[in-house]
């Protein structure tokens, strides 16, 4: 959606803002209260792509969800095996080294 010129420019900061919110390490309440900490989190998650989906214009979203569908994920499993490998073996490692066994 980023890429396609038919997306207003204020679509893809609320978008973009809504992404950098996810994945940043600063969060508006801090984690560590209970509920509240998370809560923050996911309304704001849910508010950013609510308004997203609802100022993408109809046919730009119809045609976006069209590809996505269309979409092949060999790659996307052949990567998502190599990072479970790599945890698996990471793990084991750790394992191995936790019981003095190396």
């Amino acid at each position: 959606m980023a890429w396609e010129p038919q997306t207003a420019w204020y679509v893809k900061l609320i978008a973009g803002v809504t992404s950098a919110s996810a994945i940043s390490p600063i969060d508006l309440t801090p984690d560590v209260i209970p509920v509240i900490g998370y809560m923050d989190d996911v309304i704001l998650l849910a508010i950013g792509m609510y308004l997203t989906a609802r100022l993408t214009p109809k046919p730009l979203m119809s045609d976006l969800r069209e590809r996505a569908v269309s979409v092949d994920f060999v790659n996307a499993r052949r990567g998502a095996a190599a990072v479970l490998c790599i945890w698996l073996a990471a793990s084991g490692a750790a394992l191995v080294r936790g019981l003095g066994l190396f």
